[in-house]
């Protein structure tokens, strides 16, 4: 890959990592209210733990796959 693409590539992750940080606060602020992932074209309506586990996975994936 050329220079430009990889720091393009670089610089959507670290946007999405800031969204997921972003996601991350929501979810705390939520308090036990009803959360609804939006997953592919569809909302899958998630609990609190739910939500959790799955915005630090996807963290993890991005975060890893940055320092790669």
């Amino acid at each position: 890959m050329k220079f430009t693409a990889l720091k393009d590539e670089m610089k959507g992750l670290k946007d999405e990592l800031e969204n997921l940080v972003d996601a991350g606060s929501a979810i705390e602020e939520s308090m036990g209210d009803p959360l609804k992932l939006f997953i592919g074209e569809a909302f899958i309506s998630v609990d609190e733990d739910q939500a959790t586990a799955y915005h630090e996975k996807l963290t993890e994936e991005k975060q890893d796959y940055l320092e790669e």
